[in-house]
């Protein structure tokens, strides 16, 4: 009896979520941002548009966030806000990230009609200034552990949510003078190899 428990137990914790949504981030690579404003750009924006497998829906939540450069604003478009009957935009992040911004909407199913996708959302600025360098990810997560913090999107007629997911890379490069250092090191050990 309680190997069946457990087993119960696995299937009920791994679920079966398909994926409900997308967020498509445009561009979805973010090419070489400096970590110094002295040798070139620091910020870049990125433009969020979501879609889902349910369409149309009423409800949704998006957590963007980043472990990299942070993302310093979201400018939920006023054409996608007015879509829905409530709704929360530009909203300081819960802290699961080491930056990161929430946005959510939802309708009066019933009394407005759902919501169309895909749409766009608006726009996230990040900044990388101060940043080692490295590539970089943002991130829509579906799956966090804490339930009222996940990305979802929800069907209308059943009200179950679903995740919603999305990724984007950001390259961050080193200042000029790190990189001429780089290439002297390795002229010279070709040299002594000489």
């Amino acid at each position: 009896m309680k190997r069946f428990a457990a087993v119960l137990l696995v299937v009920a914790l791994t679920g079966s979520y398909a994926f409900g949504g997308t967020v498509t981030f445009d561009p979805a690579a973010v090419p070489d941002l400096y970590n110094n404003a002295a040798d070139g750009p620091t910020t870049a924006t990125i433009d969020v548009t979501m879609d889902a497998n349910t369409n149309p829906i009423s409800a949704f939540g998006m957590l963007i966030g980043s472990d990299g450069p942070a993302i310093t604003a979201f400018a939920v478009d006023p054409t996608f806000t007015g879509l829905w009957t409530g709704s929360a935009t530009d909203v300081p992040g819960p802290g699961l990230y080491t930056s990161d911004v929430y946005t959510e909407g939802f309708v009066l199913v019933g009394l407005f009609p759902a919501v169309d996708l895909p749409q766009f959302v608006g726009t996230i600025t990040i900044d990388a200034t101060g940043v080692a360098e490295g590539d970089y990810t943002i991130l829509v997560d579906g799956t966090s552990a804490l339930d009222d913090l996940r990305s979802v999107v929800a069907d209308p007629n059943t009200g179950e949510k679903e995740p919603l997911v999305g990724m984007a890379t950001v390259t961050v490069i080193p200042e000029p003078a790190t990189i001429a250092l780089l290439g002297f090191g390795a002229v010279a050990l070709l040299r002594r190899r000489k």
